[in-house]
């Protein structure tokens, strides 16, 4: 069999493109210099670019984005004038934007030291994500295929813990530039920023309002999603590569007086309370430091129109009691409301806690639910009820102690124009006994500690340029929940990275003007 059989066989085209490209690149003399065939295969005898003594042409076999032979550098050879190398699905479903072939070739090659720095260069918490991440990017792996996904995320998990074993992985930071940062929150986003600025030698400082930091990853996750040992290793090499962490400090207080008690205009209440540690203004932040990054994630339980709703835990709250080992036993019976990953982390807690009888109850159907199949399988098997396609009509009780709840039968969550709109049939309706009812409907951002900031807001969220954080004030920005709202770690992760970097060049920029 010819190599030119093989590219012209329909079947190899239907079942494998990538190979007969491959087999079409070989084949046809005019294509003998490509670089790259599809990402994958690349003709490293043939190819000038990459024989190119040197760093001359950072080309994808070199860790580029781009194949040379293929971008329309004449130098040597030109093949189609400009195309770059699509993306590989796996790299563009994931929120982070990481390489995960690029470390994946480098731990099949047994450079584990290599792929450990392959991925922290775009993900500084790899042992967080290998745990909580909902692995987008196994949805769209090629192998998927063929036989079945690659696990990303348990690699992912096996290098961060390499990571927490070796921290020197880590890097170590530049020479330090003489600029202090001030980090405010220290979730994903928080901790991403804290980490990459202090690589780039600014001196970093976290302040964080709870007396530990970790913020959404220490109180809104649970420990057997994510072990708290592994993020206190995290948090001491962050600390050991210089990162300040100052817990019970809080953002905003009271502005001239008044907005101490302002009201939050999204209506929502806040899983943690106030606190009773110090406070500290943005205005106070910007004049001790050259810059800031808020990251202080979105705490508040939004209101869903059901009366005595006030009155009712939310999700979050139950989540951080729970973690400050505050939180009761729950009632024997308990109805959590809410189909995502907080509203099934609330009901195996509770379980596992002593509530006898725990069901969740959400407005979508079992496909339509928001929390990933794991969770709602794990749930399942520890004997959890689910009642999907249900919403909360009114809460039932006598001599004003709650027995329970009426749920009504959903029978769309979303409209036409996929916006937010249930709609009910009245005519079916379910009477759930419970002595103990907690919202896990989603979360919103804490407007009011916002509003005090003076920075300009984007509806009930920060507003802030998505690709680099910056905010309306000169030298603030700010990324994760905050600014997006309630999203993915690996999401937050991002924000901070891009954020820390458009930071670290805002403060280069001060250095030399000053110099």
């Amino acid at each position: 069999t010819r190599i030119a059989d093989l590219e012209r066989d329909p079947l190899v085209r239907e079942l494998s493109p990538v190979l007969a490209e491959a087999a079409h690149a070989v084949a046809s003399p005019q294509l003998r210099t490509m670089g790259t065939v599809g990402g994958n295969i690349c003709q490293e005898p043939r190819c000038w670019y990459y024989r190119a003594a040197g760093d001359a042409f950072h080309c994808t076999r070199k860790g580029g984005r781009y194949c040379n032979a293929l971008t329309g550098d004449n130098r040597y050879h030109s093949l189609f004038g400009s195309l770059p190398i699509q993306t590989r699905p796996c790299t563009a479903a994931c929120p982070g934007e990481i390489e995960i072939p690029e470390y994946l070739e480098l731990l099949r090659a047994g450079d584990v030291d290599g792929a450990a720095r392959r991925l922290l260069a775009r993900n500084p918490l790899p042992a967080i994500t290998g745990r909580v991440c909902p692995h987008t990017c196994q949805d769209d792996c090629n192998r998927g295929l063929y036989d079945g996904a690659v696990s990303i995320r348990t690699v992912e998990r096996y290098l961060g813990d390499h990571v927490l074993e070796h921290p020197e992985l880590m890097g170590t930071p530049a020479p330090a530039s003489g600029r202090r940062v001030a980090v405010v929150g220290s979730g994903p986003a928080g901790l991403a920023a804290a980490f990459y600025l202090r690589l780039r030698g600014h001196a970093v400082t976290v302040f964080e309002r709870e007396p530990q930091p970790g913020g959404m990853l220490r109180y809104g996750i649970p420990s057997f999603r994510l072990p708290k040992d592994v993020l206190d290793r995290l948090l001491g090499a962050c600390e050991g590569l210089g990162v300040e962490f100052r817990c019970g400090v809080a953002l905003g207080g009271p502005a001239g007086g008044d907005a101490a008690g302002a009201a939050d205009p999204a209506g929502a209440d806040s899983a943690r309370g106030s606190g009773d540690g110090d406070r500290v203004e943005l205005d106070e932040l910007r004049a001790a430091h050259d810059g800031v990054f808020l990251a202080t994630g979105a705490w508040g339980l939004p209101r869903i129109g059901l009366a005595g709703e006030e009155e009712l835990a939310g999700g979050l709250a139950f989540l951080t009691d729970v973690a400050k080992g505050a939180r009761r036993v729950p009632g024997p019976r308990l109805l959590v409301v809410g189909g995502g990953s907080v509203a099934f982390d609330v009901a195996v807690t509770a379980r596992r806690l002593g509530a006898r009888q725990v069901t969740v109850a959400c407005l979508e159907s079992c496909d339509e639910m928001p929390a990933l199949l794991e969770e709602v399988e794990e749930a399942q098997a520890e004997g959890i009820e689910l009642l999907p396609s249900c919403g909360p009509a009114r809460l039932l009780r006598e001599d004003r102690r709650l027995t329970g709840i009426e749920l009504v039968r959903c029978t769309s969550v979303f409209d036409e124009q996929c916006c937010f709109a249930p709609s009910f049939d009245e005519s079916e309706r379910v009477v759930v006994e419970a002595d103990e009812v907690i919202l896990a409907v989603g979360q919103r951002v804490e407007a009011d500690t916002l509003a005090r900031t003076g920075l300009e807001l984007d509806g009930v969220r920060l507003a802030a340029d998505g690709e680099t954080g910056r905010t309306s004030a000169a030298g603030v920005y700010a990324g994760g929940d905050v600014v997006s709202g309630p999203a993915t770690v690996i999401a937050a992760i991002a924000a901070g990275r891009r954020a820390a970097a458009a930071l670290d060049e805002e403060l280069g920029g001060l250095a030399s003007a000053r110099d």
